[in-house]
């Protein structure tokens, strides 16, 4: 009979841990970097238990800032979506995006505003979905590994757990 009450108490105590990491935020970390040879990602994906998710990815093709930022977004938005985050918090270092992704300021190149539109389908998939501003210096982590991202050979990905 022990056996069975401690059984059950142990499948409760892991679903109460289940649903709490579903209740907590996660937060997304993304920054770019462009130079001579390409423009490179890095995202940061920080959830519940100290998990922390890297990835850098150096891109072939020529891009402007805000489409190389919303690149960076949509491969982190996406990750956490797969990995069936609940809460997200993206953090970026650029206002002038941040507040275009909002909608509070407007694109003039409406070749961003695809962009615009598909993130704000994918934050649909959260309960809850918040995107925010930090200065660039709060920011430093994803700055530095995005700027190694651009140096890789183009189309490299770099994932780390």
């Amino acid at each position: 009979m022990g056996v069975m009450k401690s059984k059950f108490l142990t499948d409760f105590l892991i679903k109460l841990q289940a649903k709490r990491e579903q209740l907590t935020w996660w937060s997304l970390s993304i920054d770019r970097s462009s130079n001579k040879r390409g423009n490179g990602i890095r995202i940061i994906l920080e959830g519940p238990n100290d998990l922390i998710l890297e990835q850098a990815t150096r891109f072939n093709f020529s891009a402007s800032t805000n489409q190389v930022e919303c690149e960076a977004l949509i491969v982190g938005v996406q990750l956490a979506h797969e990995l069936e985050v609940k809460k997200l918090r993206c953090y970026n270092d650029s206002q002038l995006f941040i507040g275009q992704v909002k909608g509070s300021y407007q694109s003039k190149y409406p070749s961003l505003h695809k962009y615009f539109h598909m993130v704000k389908n994918l934050s649909k998939q959260f309960d809850e979905f918040e995107i925010n501003h930090v200065q660039g210096e709060e920011n430093n982590s994803t700055n530095v590994l995005s700027k190694l991202a651009s140096t890789n050979k183009p189309n490299h990905h770099t994932t780390l757990i």
